[in-house]
């Protein structure tokens, strides 16, 4: 499982001011949550869950300071990965594609 976040702005909507910076993306476990930062757009992350149950705690860091100094701005995502039965799937061919003898 996997979904797409993005980080937080710094100043209320609809203002269009947000992290001057790169956003520094972290996990508390990522065992049980693995951040993928996007890598051309930093405010952007992808979050997967590869394997075990539990939860973990996802964190975007910016700097809030629209000027030349520097205000941290911490924002935190809490993520429980539960077990549960498989409710989708995906049939993919394995190999080229063959003609079939004598058609």
């Amino acid at each position: 499982m996997h979904v797409v976040h993005t980080a937080p702005t710094a100043a209320p909507r609809p203002t269009p001011a947000g992290p001057p910076g790169a956003v520094v993306w972290d996990t508390s476990d990522a065992t049980i949550a693995k951040v993928v930062v996007n890598s051309a757009d930093s405010t952007l992350c992808e979050v997967i869950a590869p394997g075990p149950v539990g939860n973990a705690q996802v964190t975007a860091t910016a700097d809030a300071d629209l000027g030349a100094g520097t205000t941290p701005l911490i924002t935190t995502l809490d993520v429980t990965v539960v077990a549960g039965q498989a409710v989708a799937g995906t049939i993919s061919p394995v190999g080229p594609a063959e003609p079939i003898p004598g058609v």
